[in-house]
């Protein structure tokens, strides 16, 4: 990541050189024009500013920032043995959830555009920009994450899948990826997922893989399965970057029967 040029192009956008407005928590399943998939606030965000749309240059969008500290509102963000179990003070989130994929198993194609404007620079490589997940526990079955930047490999980013978490199952994928990645551009995020046994995963950014086509233990399922996007990351007490990233374009369409 180019962290000096990041910080440029936050200053110049100032959060807001385009218009934003933050939706009140509790407000019914919001979309823009372009996207086919619905979805709200997970839990109440930490701050008024941490879920906001964005109209920049003509374009419509979702922002979600975590500065350091913000702790969540979801039931297990601020619960002690939750953080005790996962090894970290507390959790910091900014989340958007909604209904993705039937209850049925079936085949699915997600995408969206997303930039990242600044931070994910977790050494622990434990910052989600997206899950699936339907069930209140701690047993979800896909977490994606970015982080870890090596200088001593260019800056590169390492991006990790984590499949089924929680579940005694767990399969991880991990990778270092280009810093093109997290430049402050625009990219493409396509998913292919299959619900029933076992689940599979496979992902693409930009079109070039970043996760092979990958099978793992079905998670327990508690309804239908939601697509969350936003950041969930563990509370750092030496203290955590200011992360932000953008997203448009959220779709989600059926694919041709197994």
């Amino acid at each position: 990541m180019k962290k000096s040029i990041n910080a440029v192009l936050i200053a110049a956008l100032g959060l807001g050189l385009g218009s934003t407005v933050s939706p009140a928590f509790g407000q019914p399943f919001q979309s823009d024009s372009d996207w086919t998939w619905s979805a709200h606030s997970n839990c109440a965000p930490p701050r008024s500013d941490s879920v906001a749309w964005v109209e920049e240059n003509g374009l419509r969008f979702l922002r979600f920032q975590l500065r350091d500290g913000d702790i969540g509102n979801c039931p297990t963000d601020n619960e002690r043995a939750h953080s005790e179990r996962f090894n970290k003070p507390y959790s910091e989130r900014a989340e958007w959830r909604g209904p993705a994929f039937a209850s049925e198993p079936g085949s699915y194609e997600l995408s969206f555009n997303v930039r990242f404007l600044q931070g994910f620079d977790q050494t622990r490589v434990d910052e989600t920009f997206f899950q699936i997940k339907d069930c209140p526990t701690s047993a979800v079955p896909v977490m994606a994450k970015i982080g870890q930047w090596e200088t001593a490999r260019g800056e590169r980013a390492r991006i990790k899948f984590e499949l089924g978490p929680g579940t005694g199952n767990t399969r991880q994928h991990s990778q270092f990826i280009s810093n093109d990645v997290l430049d402050g551009e625009w990219h493409t995020v396509t998913a292919q997922f299959y619900t029933g046994e076992p689940m599979r995963l496979a992902v693409q950014i930009d079109g070039i893989p970043v996760l092979p086509e990958t099978p793992f233990g079905t998670a327990p399922q508690c309804g239908q399965p939601s697509l969350r996007i936003g950041i969930y990351r563990p509370g750092d007490l030496d203290g955590n970057s200011h992360s932000i990233v953008d997203y448009d374009n959220v779709n989600v369409r059926p694919l041709p029967g197994e």
